[in-house]
């Protein structure tokens, strides 16, 4: 029955209690050569199985290592927001130690933060893509000489886009540009509100002047015609560099002599 027993425990792989049974059963029948031969089978498997135990446990030490220094490094890289460099040291590791959910969860984590950081990235190039087509409309608008207009554009971007210091500096130039022009504009206003007096001063001394040939009216007499000849070089002096109305002052002037040579 021992023996039985210890055959049973072997094909169970059960060896410690295989050779228990063969230990007792072989005190018992020291002689015989059958029981000796299946101890030394048992605890050959034994020998084995333990060696076995013994890599394995090797192995899921190194393994538990391996996954910690990868795990470690990969938090490491994703400190200093070099994520993509943590997805590919993770993807190693998982194709290594494919069962490890630490691994997985990990690199889930990681891919996530890698895909918010792309999504990021292209926002922000869209941010860079439209400050500068603002600014360079801004631009556009200041140098054809519209800074009012370049001032809104500037204002409205710096509404969507954030104090950027070089809308800043822009919506300064733009400023001053318009300042500039208003005052070139206020300028050239009163120049022309002088130069549109000068032409209304000048017209009505030429009407005067024109006004003093007319000889048709009563109580026309030679001190008259001489008083007439003052004011109508008075009217000139005030023309001087004027060629049209000096032209008319000598043929007023003639005419008055005439007719005072004529009484």
């Amino acid at each position: 029955g021992r023996m039985q027993s210890a055959r049973q425990f072997l094909e169970a792989k059960r060896n410690e209690q295989a050779i228990d049974a063969l230990e007792r059963a072989t005190r018992e029948f020291p002689e015989s050569a059958e029981l000796r031969s299946l101890l030394a089978t048992a605890e050959q498997r034994l020998k084995q199985e333990r060696e076995e135990q013994a890599r394995a446990a090797r192995e899921a030490q190194v393994r538990k290592e391996h996954i910690a220094a990868a795990l470690e490094n990969a938090k490491r890289y994703l400190k200093s927001n070099q994520t993509s460099k943590a997805c590919g040291l993770l993807e190693e590791a998982l194709r290594l130690y494919p069962e490890s959910e630490e691994l997985r969860g990990q690199l889930a984590v990681s891919q996530q933060k890698l895909a918010r950081e792309q999504t990021e990235r292209e926002a922000e190039e869209q941010r860079r893509v439209r400050l500068a087509a603002e600014m360079a409309q801004a631009q556009a608008l200041l140098d054809s000489g519209k800074p009012d207009e370049a001032i809104e554009a500037a204002e409205a971007s710096l509404r969507s886009q954030g104090k950027h210091p070089q809308l800043l500096s822009l919506l300064e130039a733009a400023k001053a540009a318009a300042k500039q022009k208003k005052a070139e504009e206020r300028k050239h206003a009163a120049q022309q509100k002088q130069t549109e007096e000068v032409k209304r001063r000048r017209n009505h001394d030429l009407a005067e002047l024109e006004k003093l040939v007319e000889l048709s009216a009563s109580g026309i007499n030679i001190p008259v015609l001489e008083k007439r000849i003052r004011r109508a070089s008075e009217l000139a002096g005030n023309h001087s560099a004027d060629q049209e109305f000096q032209a008319s002052f000598a043929r007023v002037k003639r005419a008055l002599e005439s007719a005072i040579d004529d009484f």
